[in-house]
């Protein structure tokens, strides 16, 4: 195999481990982040998620999976 192929295939099982670590993570915060003010909710968690150093498009996709809410707020 070529080691282009390889790197693509690697990055995606990255890419798919990431956002399972994101979702899993976001998910044992989430009942603390809900004590708080709800419509702060999807902003909290996804500078939460930011800041343990997700990219911005697994974070956005784990807010609205897990919160329901749009990311930008």
């Amino acid at each position: 195999m070529a080691p282009s192929l390889i790197d693509a295939a690697l990055g995606g099982l990255d890419a798919d481990a990431a956002l399972g670590r994101a979702r899993d993570l976001a998910r044992r915060r989430l009942p603390a982040l809900r004590r708080g003010r709800a419509e702060r909710l999807a902003s909290r968690l996804r500078d939460y998620l930011l800041r343990r150093g997700f990219s911005g498009s697994i974070v956005m996709r784990v807010v609205r999976e897990v919160a329901g809410a749009d990311a930008e707020g």
